[in-house]
């Protein structure tokens, strides 16, 4: 009996952590044929399926256009994805950190509501918003592209999805950006 029950434990121990290492990994694309050849259809249609990225770190998930962006894999922390579109020129970033010095609402939308046309990373608010416990600011950046910046405080943390992309398609990626406006929320999803 115990000659038996030993090849089945290795069995499915090996089952269980192959299933782990495709977890982490998640889907890739196929070498660089994606960012070198393809062209996404960019406008959202009915048939698009999304797909939803959940971080059990930081408690949050959110939607995503399978067919426009393709997700870079988790990072090496845990506390986000980077999402990028197969021609490269659109990226999403969502990510999660805990606040430091009880870091108030007010005091995060004020950073990230300025402009800062000189620095390394230039950027031009055009319009922000706050609410009870998130804020949004959008505009464009250097090298004519639009952003658009949601976060979220709960619980101690702060969770931020940033989307950029080619201002010239600006009306092709709206209805991107509104299925992942709508969708990033937070959820006790944590460990």
């Amino acid at each position: 009996m115990k000659t038996k029950t030993i090849p089945v434990i290795t069995f499915c121990v090996g089952v269980l952590c192959g299933m782990g290492v495709l977890a982490m990994t998640g889907p890739s694309l196929p070498g660089n044929v994606a960012h070198s050849s393809l062209t996404p259809a960019l406008s959202l249609s009915a048939g698009d399926r999304e797909q939803v990225y959940t971080n059990i770190r930081y408690g949050f998930e959110l939607a995503y256009p399978q067919t426009l962006l393709h997700p870079q894999g988790e990072s090496v922390n845990g506390d986000g994805q980077t999402f990028v579109s197969a021609d490269g020129k659109a990226r999403v970033q969502v990510y999660g950190a805990n606040l430091l010095n009880e870091e108030q609402l007010e005091e995060l939308y004020q950073r990230a509501a300025e402009d800062d046309l000189y620095s390394q990373n230039a950027k031009l608010v055009t319009d922000k918003e706050m609410g009870d416990n998130w804020f949004s600011v959008a505009g464009y950046t250097e090298g004519d592209k639009v952003f658009y910046r949601k976060s979220i405080i709960h619980d101690g943390t702060l969770v931020t999805f940033t989307i950029s992309y080619p201002e010239d398609e600006k009306s092709q990626w709206e209805s991107a950006v509104s299925m992942l406006d709508s969708s990033f929320a937070v959820r006790d999803v944590r460990f």
